[in-house]
This record gives C-alpha cells, structure tokens and sequence, in this order.
C-alpha cells in the first residue's frame, strides 16, 4: 500500500493491515496517520477527478455501443442495442462522523493551519469568542476587562480577540503556530457542543519534539465549529506524578504561576554536592574546568575548551554548574555574562531550557531570570539528579510549562491561603 507524508510529500509502501497506525516519515521524521494514497485524509492528492470519471464512463459506453453493433450485424434477427447505459460513477466514502474528517476535529486543524500562517482575522473567526471570553476573564489573561460579555463594548471584544489570535499565531513551544494537527477523534458531542482530541506534531526541529496531545472543547455557531476552550492532555509521566502528588512536594518541588497564567515547577537555588557516584579525580577536574569557563581573562579560545569540555562530561557537571549559577549574584554586565555563559553550558548537556534570558534590567526581567533558574534547580530534582543520563535528542524536554486548570488554581489558592494563615 502506497502512503505519503502529509509534511513533506515523501512517500512509502507498508503493508495494508498497518493502515490506520501512526507512522514515522524517513525523510522529515514527523510522525502521522498511514492512509492510503488516494483516500480520502491521505497526504498527497490522489484519487480519480471528476473529469477522469466522466471520460472513463464515456469510453465504457462507446465500447458497450460497438460490441452491440457487432452482435447486430452477425444476426439480422436480433432486437436492435437499447441506448448505451451510462456507468455508474464511484462514490467516495463518507466522511468519518467522529474521526479526523469529522468537522469537529477538521475545524481544529483549521485553526491549527490559520494560527501557522499567521492570519489573526481567520483564527479570530474560528473562536467561539462568547464562552471564549467568560474563560478569559475569569482567569485575567489576555487583558480581558472584568465585565460580562453582554456588556462589552464591541472595541474591547475586539481588541481582546486581537490579543488572543496573536498569542495563538506565535511561535513559541505553547503557541499553535509552532505546531500542526495530523490526527484526532470526536470524544463527545451533541447538537451544539463538542469535545475532540487531536494529536499534534513540533513543526520545528529544534525543540526535539516529536507529539502532544490535547483536548478542545467547541461550539456549533450556524454550520461551523468553534473553539472555545483547550487544554494538553497528560502524559503517562504526568499521570504517575498525579499518583503520588507528595514526592515532589517531598522534595522541594512547587507549582507558581507565570506572568502569561501557566504553571511552571520551581524549586529554591542552593548549593548542591558532587554525585555520590562522582570519582575523586573527575570531581577536581570538574571544579576546575568550571571555574576555566568564567575566567574573563583567560583567552576566549579557553572559555570555549573548557565549556567543550563540560559538555563532554554531562551528568557529573550539572549540579556544580546549578550551584555556581546560584553563587554567581548578578550585580553588573560581567556577572551576568558569567551566569549566561553557564547556564548555556547547561542547556548544551541536557537539551532542556526553561527561558533564561540575559537581556533587560528591569526588576520585572530578573523576577523572569530567577523564576527560569529556579525552573532548572527543580528539572534537576524532578528528572536530572536520579533519571537523567545524558540529552535525548527525539524526547521531549520541554514538559515543565502546563496549561493552567480549575484543579490547580483551587489548590495554589488554598496553599496561599495556608501560608498566610488562612483555613
């Protein structure tokens, strides 16, 4: 069975029972849905036109008329042909009620699509902007005015909208433009509303990501669907985290919320000791070679060799990097640089960067600088300091942003009121 790859076009034969499974692409290496070529769903555009049925029925019924005149002339006393019946044209096969070509599902790859290629006025239209923006104004996100929808003046819906298209039209790892939809199913669904899962794949290879999945949840508005509401649907890690909420907790590890209102771990900086399983040699070299990489005034040419040579050493390095980041206090450009420099060590032996960013002074920038580094402090804790071996370039590293839910704002609301003394 011919399949092609709905990303790049490159096409491959497999067996006909696997039709229907997730493949991986050789060629792009993204991964989607094995339809046959020429079905309906599938990547490239085969299948018969309407033209090439409409000239195979033509020729069938001038074969049919020609044989007839043949049979005529062999036997004067045979009934002369009737008009030549016309063959039937092939019906495609009905689109799936419930699978990826339902509408459901098909509008939110459309939105998928609009958000990639930039086009805020078509994301805009396929928002269900009602439930849309009661969501948003219940968490304070987008700039949502605290006013019921029914009492929004048409340039405050507007520019709220606006601001929502733009944010999904990003490019970053929680925008939908970074990703493209190439598979989902309609979980439930009634006259006005439906609930689908769509699974999706990194347009970009460089977050080394390979699917996610979430849930949508629509509105029927005339004959179309609109979305209104999404969310990531959780992991298998995720789930087993859910098991047993205490060990992170058990460790340091706490949920904040971002500025944009996600949740993101954290755990507080401190200084951290050499692996156990560390030997004495490779520890001296570590401490060394670290100290190596923010020695300005060493050659540059040595800062590079001995960050090279950090990344050769992987796991064993990290918490001395963790711990000089948390000793290194940034008080002007130079030290700032020192931090940059070892936290870029860091991303380049795990592959994991949760948005440091060296740039602005402002008060607001180091409160993003500090919450990034204390991001890396609980990666450590949660998966570096007893599951990490060495960077995966095809896994995803990127889970600590989650989409922020009812469950979570309950629970950070009854921590705030705990610590404040509160019930």
């Amino acid at each position: 069975m011919l399949i092609q790859c709905p990303f790049c076009r490159n096409q491959a034969r497999i067996s006909e029972e696997k039709e229907g499974a997730k493949v991986k692409c050789s060629s792009c290496a993204k991964v989607y849905v094995a339809r046959e070529l020429g079905r309906p769903g599938a990547g490239g555009k085969g299948g018969p036109s309407p033209v090439h049925i409409g000239i195979g029925a033509g020729v069938l019924a001038a074969v049919l008329i020609f044989a007839a005149l043949l049979r005529s002339k062999s036997d004067d006393k045979q009934a002369q042909p009737g008009p030549a019946q016309a063959a039937p044209v092939a019906q495609a096969p009905a689109a799936s009620s419930d699978g990826w070509d339902s509408k459901p599902v098909q509008a939110v790859a459309e939105l998928y699509t609009a958000a990639f290629e930039g086009n805020t006025g078509r994301v805009q239209v396929s928002l269900f902007q009602p439930k849309l923006y009661e969501r948003l104004r219940a968490a304070q996100l987008s700039g949502a005015p605290d006013v019921p929808f029914n009492q929004l003046k048409p340039k405050e819906l507007s520019d709220c909208m606006r601001r929502v298209a733009e944010e999904l039209c990003g490019k970053g790892e929680n925008s939908l433009g970074a990703w493209t939809a190439f598979d989902g199913k309609v979980l439930s669904q009634t006259v006005d509303e439906a609930t689908v899962q769509v699974e999706v794949s990194s347009r970009s290879a460089d977050q080394g990501v390979e699917s996610r999945r979430y849930k949508f949840e629509l509105a029927r508005e005339g004959e179309r669907w609109k979305a209104w509401n999404w969310e990531r649907m959780p992991s298998a890690a995720d789930l087993e985290r859910e098991k047993n909420p205490n060990a992170l907790a058990a460790k340091g590890v706490t949920k904040s919320q971002t500025k944009e209102g996600g949740l993101i771990y954290q755990a507080d900086m401190r200084a951290l000791e050499h692996l156990e399983d560390t030997p004495e040699a490779l520890r001296k070299e570590i401490d060394e070679t670290v100290l190596r990489l923010i020695d300005y005034d060493l050659p540059p040419k040595e800062n590079n060799r001995a960050r090279t040579a950090l990344v050769g050493m992987g796991r064993p390095a990290i918490p001395i990097l963790l711990t000089k980041i948390y000793e290194t206090k940034i008080s002007d450009d130079t030290q700032l640089a020192k931090v940059t420099n070892l936290y870029q060590t860091l991303v380049d032996i795990t592959g994991y960067d949760p948005g440091f960013s060296p740039l602005g002074t402002s008060e607001d920038s180091e409160k993003q600088r500090e919450q990034a580094l204390k991001a890396y402090f609980a990666w450590w804790l949660r998966k570096g300091e007893d599951k990490f071996e060495k960077r995966a370039e095809h896994k995803d590293l990127l889970e600590e942003m989650l989409e922020p839910t009812e469950r979570d704002r309950r629970q950070m609301e009854a921590d705030k009121r705990k610590a404040e003394g509160g019930i």
